[in-house]
């Protein structure tokens, strides 16, 4: 950061609301130089933060923001609006937060961010010019006010807490089998069982999906960003970017399930290729219900394939539930 004094400040480029702070008038004025830049990533990076948690959607093309740094005198159509209209969202004392959302499409809104009451800053988000006919921004995340699917959510919720029986059942045999008293093989079984019981229990609350190739190539558009721009990745995002995350998981499930019958076949003679791959084989594309059958399957081999190296658990290998046929046509010919 650069500082100026005295004659070196020049007359113009102070931000609005940032002027002369100066308590002794004797004193030589000090500026500090500050980016133009920082205080519209600031503005952009809260508005997007407001529309993800409020509202669980992204800020993506049709739709763009627009930064302003309003002096005093033009802000007036911006205050009437947001004094009739506008919600409130503070942390203070640092940052408080005035939106006002358009009635016509529920998403295009004005902003007004004041920080540490000294400044403000203004925003808006609107159709581009280009999207003017486009319709509203897709998004990945039910609108706020959607009500969820009540029979997937009790399915999630069953098989949760079904997967964390497997999981709990794996944590046992883990305590009570410390290296010295296991040999190679149900080791390695193991890990793939663990590593597939994981994933599975990170994909139940991802099923409720429509996968289709076009759905799938905008999650993994969106996914990585996120991991480049962001060097993070939540559950949100998971959650946000579902369409391609459950494949993800559901896949290195399959994957390590499907090594695991194949080293149980080939080092303890199971003969478990034809009984159990046939349920690793699916991939529920174009559907919730087929998504949640594909979990099923899989959860059903895992816990098949438990009995291999704990044949005394009392976990119990559930057959998967098949679609209905009404609903696996309709899903076909959509």
């Amino acid at each position: 950061t650069e500082a100026l004094q005295g004659g070196q400040i020049p007359d113009h480029g102070i931000f609005p609301g940032l002027g002369n702070r100066r308590a002794n008038v004797n004193e030589e004025p000090v500026a500090v130089l500050v980016p133009a830049e920082s205080f519209q990533r600031i503005t952009e990076k809260i508005v997007r933060g407001i529309y993800y948690i409020e509202d669980g959607i992204f800020i993506e093309p049709p739709y763009e923001i627009e930064f302003y740094a309003l002096p005093e005198n033009d802000i007036a159509p911006w205050k009437d609006a947001l004094d009739r209209f506008g919600s409130v969202y503070a942390r203070e004392p640092g940052i408080m937060v005035r939106r006002a959302v358009a009635h016509e499409d529920g998403i295009s809104s004005l902003f007004e961010i004041t920080f540490w009451k000294q400044f403000k800053t203004y925003a808006s988000v609107s159709l581009s010019g280009e999207g003017q006919q486009e319709g509203p921004m897709s998004n990945d995340r039910p609108a706020k006010d959607e009500k969820p699917d009540e029979e997937h959510l009790a399915w999630a919720i069953d098989q949760r807490a079904e997967v964390q029986h497997t999981l709990r059942a794996l944590y046992g045999f883990v305590r009570h089998h410390p290296p010295p008293s296991l040999d190679l093989d149900p080791k390695y079984l193991l890990d793939h069982l663990i590593g597939a019981a994981f994933s599975l229990w990170r994909a139940v609350f991802l099923a409720d999906t429509f996968r289709d190739d076009i759905r799938i190539h905008q999650s993994q558009e969106a996914f990585l960003l996120k991991v480049i721009t962001d060097n993070a990745i939540t559950f949100a995002d998971d959650k946000a970017n579902r369409h391609w995350t459950v494949e993800y998981y559901l896949e290195n499930a399959k994957f390590r399930l499907a090594s695991a019958i194949a080293y149980a076949d080939h080092h303890k003679g199971t003969r478990l290729t034809e009984r159990l791959m046939p349920f690793l084989r699916l991939r529920g594309m174009r559907g919730a219900e087929l998504t949640r059958y594909e979990w099923e399957s899989a959860h059903y081999a895992l816990r098949k394939l438990f009995k291999v190296i704990a044949p005394d658990t009392d976990l119990e290998a559930k057959s998967p539930t098949l679609p209905k046929p009404e609903g696996l046509d309709a899903f076909l010919h959509r």
